[in-house]
């Protein structure tokens, strides 16, 4: 698709456009035109909160890059609020609705104003997926860099010299601070998108850390999916796969493998009913807690009892023997 394809609105081009243009110094307003073709528009605004060019609601007419003079908070339709600044520039699609708020004593801001096609093609170099959407700019404000401001109000102040200034020279400007703000936009989205997702993955490990904690300090309380997925703030369904994904297992198997080890404790003292230990570590009878644990070790409790206790008898004699050949020696 050629650039000429997808002119701007005649808004912007006509001879009558400049008319519709206020100057209005005396009551702290500005909105002028600057430089106007079917490709690129550049304007000036100014505007006090009591001017009625300082709206409540105020619509896009064409894609757009605006770099702040004086900041100004900006909410888009849609979006969350940001701070507008000559730090952080704004991206505007065409028909977008957005409010501002006063945060200094004026809206002071100049426009750059892009026939659709050039900013698609713009976008296209680093995301594909912008012919297939309506909007063209995913995020609604991004950091802007010192060269790539520095590039705006240059090119702007040589727009702003009228019939002195090379048309030519213009848009080309124009191209350099499109190309530069895509650039610069792309990769604050990017960032941006990976933060989200990192935030994203603390949450879920947070949400995962929570459950092994709840469970760990109560192993023998008898509890429901609903208890743990209420208490973590997750669904049923996403806390059993992060869950499974974060540790390697099930919230059951973490469950039973806390009980079991736990019992090992017990299971090295012959006078301790293993029905005794069974309830003690939260099943409900010696067959359950042998099944379990039959599972978990490839032994019955009984088999790790006497191997448990052997090895503590055999620690002992060997202890018992050492401090022996000390005394004799």
């Amino acid at each position: 698709m050629r650039c000429a394809d997808v002119p701007l609105p005649t808004w912007s081009t006509d001879p009558a456009a400049a008319v519709r243009f206020s100057l209005d110094r005396s009551a702290g307003a500005i909105h002028s035109l600057v430089y106007a073709s079917p490709l690129v528009v550049i304007d000036q605004f100014r505007a006090e909160p009591r001017h009625t060019l300082w709206r409540d609601v105020c619509v896009a007419r064409s894609p757009m890059i605006v770099f702040a003079r004086r900041a100004v908070e900006i909410h888009q339709d849609g979006g969350a609020r940001f701070v507008a600044s000559p730090v952080v520039a704004s991206l505007y699609n065409r028909g977008q609705q957005y409010e501002r708020s006063p945060i200094e004593e004026a809206d002071f801001s100049d426009a750059f104003h892009f026939a659709p096609g050039l900013v698609r093609e713009a976008i296209a170099a680093y995301d594909d997926s912008v012919h297939d959407r309506e909007e063209l700019f995913v995020n609604g404000a991004f950091p802007v860099s010192a060269r790539t401001y520095l590039l705006q109000r240059s090119v702007f102040l040589y727009a702003s010299r009228g019939a002195h200034a090379d048309p030519l020279l213009i848009e080309e400007g124009a191209m350099a601070v499109l190309e530069a703000c895509v650039a610069e936009a792309h990769r604050a989205w990017t960032t941006k998108r990976r933060r989200a997702r990192a935030a994203t993955e603390n949450k879920r490990r947070d949400a995962v850390h929570t459950a092994q904690r709840l469970i760990a300090a109560e192993p023998t309380r008898l509890y429901s999916l609903d208890d743990l997925s209420e208490a973590v703030e997750l669904s049923c369904f996403h806390l059993c796969r992060l869950f499974r994904s974060h540790t390697g297992m099930t919230i059951g198997e973490y469950l039973h493998r806390q009980r079991l080890r736990r019992s090992l404790e017990d299971l090295e003292h012959n006078d301790v009913e293993l029905t005794t230990v069974a309830l003690k570590h939260g099943y409900s009878s010696h067959s359950h807690y042998t099944s379990r644990f039959g599972r978990e070790f490839d032994m019955t409790p009984s088999d790790v009892r006497r191997a448990l206790v052997d090895a503590r008898l055999l620690g002992l004699k060997q202890n018992c023997g050492s401090i022996d050949q000390r005394r004799r020696a």
